[in-house]
């Protein structure tokens, strides 16, 4: 009995290493992961809708042009004057805007107060300088305005009425412009804009002013 365990033990180490040499373990392969698809990146909409108040500061050129006629009698017929007079300006805004999608409309008003600097003249080659002096000048605007959703950015054309106050006396013109505003947060506007105003026969004189201001501009959405 002993014998027939030796001779099993040795026929089966014998045989083990050619088992084994003859037979590899199977090698178990991890199925492939199938790939992930990148989660598309959201982009946060932008939304110009909403009333929205703020303030602006800015500078301001007037120019006209006048009969010699008009302050000289004896000028000669058809001899002009002409007139520049600079100033900066601190006002506020309130409107409403509708965001339609590709396009954003709405409506404005702002209120300015003008401070003018140096007032000149010229006539037949020779300038003449003064001081405005103070001045209690304000003008006020109703706007219309049209722009493109560019995201953050919203370039826009605006146009309307506009109304100049000045020693209890007022006269009324139109003008048109353009403008960017940038949303720096959901709610924080800034920007800046461009308005060139046409204003005819000022205060009953016959007189006719062109006026172009540049502002920057801050405001709060709601």
């Amino acid at each position: 009995m002993f014998k027939n365990i030796l001779l099993t033990t040795a026929v089966v180490s014998l045989a083990a290493p050619a088992i084994a040499g003859g037979m590899s373990e199977p090698v178990m392969t991890a199925p492939a992961a199938a790939p992930v698809a990148a989660a598309p990146v959201q982009t946060a909409a932008s939304d110009w809708t909403g009333f929205y108040v703020g303030g602006q500061v800015g500078t301001m050129q007037l120019d006209t042009e006048f009969a010699a006629t008009d302050f000289d009698q004896a000028a000669p017929a058809g001899d002009t004057v002409e007139v520049e007079a600079d100033g900066t300006f601190v006002g506020i805004h309130a409107g409403y805007m509708r965001d339609l999608g590709a396009f954003v409309v709405g409506a404005e008003f702002d209120y300015d107060v003008i401070d003018f600097g140096d007032i000149t003249a010229t006539y037949d080659g020779v300038t003449f300088t003064e001081s405005a002096g103070d001045t209690d000048d304000t003008v006020a605007r109703l706007k219309l305005r049209a722009g493109y959703d560019a995201g953050r950015f919203l370039p826009y054309a605006t146009a309307g009425l506009a109304r100049i106050d000045s020693e209890d006396e007022n006269t009324n013109g139109t003008f048109f412009g353009a403008g960017v505003a940038f949303a720096a947060t959901d709610n924080i506007l800034v920007g800046g804009e461009i308005l060139q105003h046409q204003f005819d026969d000022v205060f009953d004189s016959g007189i006719d002013y062109d006026i172009t201001t540049m502002s920057l501009r801050a405001s709060y959405k709601f």
